[in-house]
């Protein structure tokens, strides 16, 4: 998979540990982790073959500004946010 992105990105993943790899663009930061790193997140908050595979982040000024907005929009917010540092 990390081969996929670094081909349509035509970037260079950087590897920050054996578990997580990084593709960078412009507009984003794409990172692919192993089944190792997902227990960081907790049981059950990724399942794979099962469309809910994919963990998004976002980098903000102020997360609870922000998530107010975001929980406006879905009523599929599997884990809520938090400040990590």
């Amino acid at each position: 998979m990390i081969q996929f992105f670094e081909d349509v990105t035509a970037t260079k993943a950087k590897w920050a540990t054996d578990d997580l790899a990084e593709v960078e663009s412009g507009a984003f930061t794409l990172a692919i982790v192993s089944t190792r790193t997902l227990a960081f997140f907790g049981d059950g908050v990724a399942e794979p073959a099962t469309n809910k595979s994919v963990i998004i982040e976002f980098l903000v000024e102020n997360v609870d500004d922000n998530y107010k907005i975001i929980k406006n929009l879905t009523t599929k917010t599997v884990q809520k946010p938090t400040t990590m540092s």
